[in-house]
């Protein structure tokens, strides 16, 4: 690399990083597209298209991601581009072939266990995500690293060491919205109903335009309701494998009947009667959206 390209390709990439925090994408890609005029054969500048066009077009964040492969193979970023789509794609086959390649390359990269554990949890697997999870904390004590570990914890039924990850969590950065919804779900998971919603609402206040998070903050809201959460599965539950929920489902049906088939119309109801109540809460009375 010639030393005379290092102060402008800093500054491009300072820019650009500001950009996207600000959700500025078409500002980034004519800073981008500016970089490649003035270095059209350096791979970062392929490689900052790629990480511009995830927010924007898949496939051209994945054809601009080749690109820079082709030009650097062991181009970090555009790796992470096709690895985070693999993973928001459910394409488990080509993420297991991208992690694995990836930590061979990348040892120390923390994220690179986080993900693995978030799909070891996707899998159900929840005691090797909390190893993968253990791995990426000795390398970065990052909010979300404690975040998705205080999850996997609460999944474990851990509940007091879900509760200490979620404090560290908190005190490495008390705004990271990722970190956030993870912490809500950790909660939800220990019936913490309150402070999963508390957690939800400062997530979608933090990043309002998140999808997933709006969803997420509406079901979260839902579960307030005292009639809804009565119809949910008790607490104790969630210790059962899910053969066990079937044979009690079975054996309720054949033996209550008639009490089995008032306890779904009542859950039915309370199903809608909250999300009901949730969409006047958050949206007023009016039909729009």
């Amino acid at each position: 690399m010639n030393p005379t390209t290092l102060p402008f390709k800093s500054s491009y990439l300072s820019r650009i990083d500001q950009l996207l925090h600000w959700d500025r994408y078409e500002d980034a890609l004519k800073e981008a597209e500016a970089w490649l005029k003035e270095d059209p054969d350096d791979a970062d500048a392929y490689g900052a298209l790629s990480v511009i066009y995830q927010f924007i077009d898949i496939d051209k964040a994945l054809y601009w991601s080749g690109e820079a492969l082709n030009r650097d193979p062991e181009l970090e970023s555009a790796w992470r581009v096709r690895l985070v789509i693999a993973y928001e794609r459910k394409d488990w086959p080509a993420f297991e072939t991208l992690i694995t390649e990836m930590l061979r390359m990348f040892p120390e990269n923390s994220y690179l266990y986080r993900m693995q554990g978030q799909y070891w949890l996707t899998k159900n697997k929840w005691q090797e995500a909390c190893e993968q999870l253990e791995q990426a904390i000795a390398l970065d004590h990052s909010s979300l690293n404690y975040a998705v570990y205080a999850y996997t914890l609460a999944l474990l039924n851990k509940d007091e060491l879900s509760l200490d990850a979620e404090r560290t969590s908190l005190r490495e950065d008390p705004e990271d919205d990722q970190a956030l919804l993870y912490l809500a779900w950790a909660a939800e998971r220990r019936n913490d109903h309150r402070k999963a919603a508390e957690f939800m609402g400062s997530a979608i206040r933090l990043d309002p335009s998140n999808a997933q998070i709006r969803e997420e903050y509406l079901g979260i809201l839902q579960k307030s309701f005292w009639f809804y959460r009565i119809m949910l599965f008790p607490n104790y539950l969630r210790k059962l494998k899910g053969w066990h929920i079937l044979i009690i489902w079975i054996a309720c049906w054949v033996l209550f009947k008639p009490l089995l088939v008032l306890f779904i119309l009542l859950y039915i109801a309370s199903y809608w009667a909250s999300k009901g109540l949730v969409h006047v809460k958050v949206f007023g009375w009016t039909r729009r959206r």
